[in-house]
């Protein structure tokens, strides 16, 4: 009889934040439906209903899903009890018996994964969203979040721990590959691959297009994310509009902001379901973005599988930007950098026909399908 592959997760944060956002990206869990029963690890006490298990379950795919809450756990919290919280999870694997541990992300999920992983003899495989130490450290001192430097300047020796330990390491840039590499870990333990964005679902509509040209912005609204750069770069040009999507702590900030411009011509959406996002994404002429971090989010790259061009700026920490270094419109950081990329875009249609085309090409060499069949691959290396 065949015996079931069983995965354990630890997802960032807690599994009521994807109700929240309407974000049930497709096998997210569970690629190529590799594995026969998915479980995953909540720091939350919410019992969710046979409606959002459904929603749930759309990110592990053909698997049976089972939820084990951990008890409400502030992300403070979180790490103040994590050998409580660690041992809590251990007993109950110990009942499931896993294949393998998934953890995404390198703080306390990334603990979490360690621990039970180095407990109960299991492979783990760690993924990487962001390089921890130009991230959670340089910026945040450089913008003055002391209290999130001195928090991961504290943690750092155990993030080191949790690299060391991973049988895996998935690297969702090359950015974060080479913060993996810097804290000396092998090449050969690491696996760089990009967010998955399935171009059945985001492919270039036309007819939606705006009359009026159009840019959007997709993400959180953090000091970090800097939407207040893009506001303040179109305020002055009122024949173009600027959509930002997305909530977050300076969300208040960037919409006062806005009326202190007179920036009528900027939209605020908070909250949009991923399902509606290709539609939001076919309104605009391009995707801009002035975020300050390294690599490349998934909104640009849905963004491109629409065919929109990008402007993204000339980062802090690379030397180009991740990918699109060579297809991209790359000001400098500043609003009037950015204004003169926006109207040379904007009264260039030849351009924009050019850099669509480019977007569209580059999504085909690291399609979603594609990115799935390599994240899968990581998985049987682990399991045979």
């Amino acid at each position: 009889m065949k015996k079931n592959k069983i995965l354990a997760v630890f997802p960032v944060g807690n599994i009521d934040q994807y109700l929240k956002k309407g974000e049930f990206k497709r096998r997210y869990f569970n690629p190529d439906n590799y594995f026969d029963d998915v479980h995953l690890f909540n720091l939350s006490s919410k019992v969710f209903s046979e409606e959002e298990k459904t929603k749930i379950s759309l990110m592990t795919g053909n698997a049976k899903l089972f939820i084990h809450s951990l008890g409400d756990y502030s992300f403070k919290k979180s790490f103040l009890f994590r050998h409580k919280l660690a041992r809590k999870a251990s007993h109950i694997l110990k009942g499931v018996n896993p294949s393998v541990i998934r953890s995404y992300g390198n703080s306390i999920e990334g603990y979490l994964g360690m621990y039970c992983a180095k407990k109960l003899h299991i492979p783990f495989i760690l993924s990487m969203h962001t390089h921890m130490e130009n991230d959670h450290r340089v910026l945040p001192r450089i913008d003055k979040e002391y209290s999130k430097f001195i928090f991961y300047s504290l943690w750092k020796p155990i993030e080191k721990k949790i690299l060391f330990s991973a049988d895996i390491i998935l690297c969702v840039y090359k950015y974060t590959q080479s913060y993996v590499l810097s804290m000396g870990i092998s090449k050969n333990k690491t696996r760089q691959m990009y967010n998955r964005v399935y171009l059945d679902q985001y492919k270039p509509l036309p007819d939606l297009r705006n009359k009026e040209f159009t840019l959007i912005n997709v993400s959180n609204m953090t000091v970090g994310k800097n939407q207040g750069t893009l506001i303040k770069a179109v305020a002055p040009i009122k024949d173009v509009k600027l959509i930002l999507v997305g909530s977050g702590p300076e969300f208040n900030n960037f919409k006062k902001l806005a009326n202190n411009l007179n920036a009528d011509n900027v939209e605020f959406i908070p909250k949009i379901n991923n399902e509606d996002l290709p539609k939001y994404y076919n309104k605009a002429h391009a995707f801009i973005t002035a975020i300050r971090h390294g690599g490349i989010g998934i909104p640009p790259l849905e963004a491109m599988a629409c065919g929109l061009p990008i402007i993204t700026p000339k980062p802090l920490f690379e030397r180009t930007p991740e990918l699109v270094g060579d297809i991209a419109l790359v000001p400098k950081n500043d609003p009037e950098s950015f204004r003169k990329a926006i109207l040379k875009l904007k009264n260039n249609p030849s351009l924009q026909k050019e850099m669509s085309k480019k977007s569209l090409e580059l999504m085909k060499t690291i399609s979603g399908d594609k990115m799935e069949h390599y994240e899968k691959s990581a998985y049987e290396e682990v399991t045979r």
